[in-house]
């Protein structure tokens, strides 16, 4: 436990100013041997305020929002949780009450977070893996522990076990993500989704594997992956710059499609990039854009469903398989509908809790 407090340490003189460079480079190693406190390391650094509070009343309300957070988390307060919580030396004078406020809000949410871990410790939650959900209608960017950054889309899950960067550097993806791996030969870099498994090095490239999507693809911006999928694990594929690896759902196509008019479980392509402004339909989403080419309204839909956070449902077949080529940025879901309708026979109502599209 010795450990864990000198990490716990070095969070709170880094989050007050104070840390050295070289406590600093202590903390990284340390984080980079316990993996498992990643993540609330990570939720300590985002919860912490990046100015000081300007008077003792904005203190006071800061520690009564505090308080309710963790009321509402199912964490009991614990007396005296805020005395001496760690000793640290000032670098240049303060007034000794908004020190003293900042040393009780620093010793109030980093008792809380040691409190959960450790509560969690000998229990058979210790060695669940580490998640993170991103809600519809929302993005996020994570930090891993081997420095490998990642961007999640909407609806998007991220799993990695306690061990990541010490046993191996292994992650499971149900969504959308761009991974940006940081390079380490003796370490490859693991993806699993449902319908592939990537294996890398150090590249950047953008991966979609929504389960309930009719297709995956990974497509690769910069250094190599190699590809398997889970239907014929023994076959590999390697992917340079620029190209695209899509994978489909064989049982997605319609009974009645002919053989030959199906398409390929898997194809490589050129990526294309778009001549307006050089972009990628593959990671327009990091830009904030919702762009579609050329896809039937059930795959349009289940964009707009994640980019929107509402339901839409279709009242017949035949407008589900409508398709539509498109770009939204900043319209509302009603504007993005009824530039849709413009181009295609259909309507729309949009309710309380979902969107119905018929059409008459």
């Amino acid at each position: 436990m010795q450990t864990e407090d000198r990490i716990w340490e070095l969070i709170a003189r880094k989050l007050s100013g104070e840390a050295s460079q070289e406590e600093l480079r202590e903390l990284d190693n340390l984080l980079r041997s316990h993996p498992e406190l990643h993540i609330p390391v990570q939720a300590v650094n985002d919860l912490w305020p990046r100015k000081a509070p300007a008077d003792d009343a904005a203190t006071a309300a800061a520690w009564e929002r505090h308080r309710e957070r963790m009321r509402q988390a199912g964490i009991p307060e614990m007396e005296h949780a805020a005395e001496e919580p760690f000793l640290l030396e000032a670098v240049r004078p303060r007034p000794w009450k908004r020190y003293a406020a900042w040393a009780a809000a620093a010793g109030i949410v980093l008792f809380s977070v040691t409190w959960l871990i450790r509560s969690k410790q000998g229990s058979p939650e210790a060695a669940a893996p580490s998640e993170v959900f991103v809600k519809y209608g929302n993005k996020t960017r994570v930090q891993l522990p081997d420095g490998t950054t990642v961007w999640l889309n909407a609806g998007s899950k991220l799993t990695y076990g306690r061990d990541f960067g010490s046993a191996g550097r292994e992650v499971t993806l149900a969504g959308e993500g761009f991974f940006d791996v940081a390079k380490d030969p003796e370490r490859p870099f693991t993806i699993r989704t449902s319908r592939m498994n990537i294996r890398v090095l150090g590249t950047r490239f953008n991966l979609r594997a929504y389960p309930n999507d009719q297709s995956s693809e990974a497509a690769l911006l910069q250094g190599s992956i190699e590809v398997s999928l889970s239907s014929r694990p023994a076959e590999r594929f390697l992917l340079k710059p620029n190209e695209k690896i899509v994978v489909r759902d064989e049982a997605a196509a319609p009974a009645a499609t002919p053989q030959k008019e199906r398409e390929p479980i898997m194809a490589i392509r050129a990526l294309q990039y778009q001549a307006a402004d050089s972009s990628l339909a593959e990671t327009s989403w990091m830009d904030n854009k919702l762009v579609f080419t050329d896809e039937p309204f059930t795959a349009v839909a289940l964009k707009m469903e994640r980019w929107y956070n509402i339901p839409i449902r279709f009242k017949d077949a035949e407008t589900a398989q409508l398709r539509f080529t498109g770009s939204f940025e900043k319209e509302s879901v009603e504007q993005a509908l009824r530039a849709l309708a413009i181009t295609a026979p259909f309507r729309y109502r949009i309710e309380a809790t979902e969107i119905i599209i018929s059409r008459d």
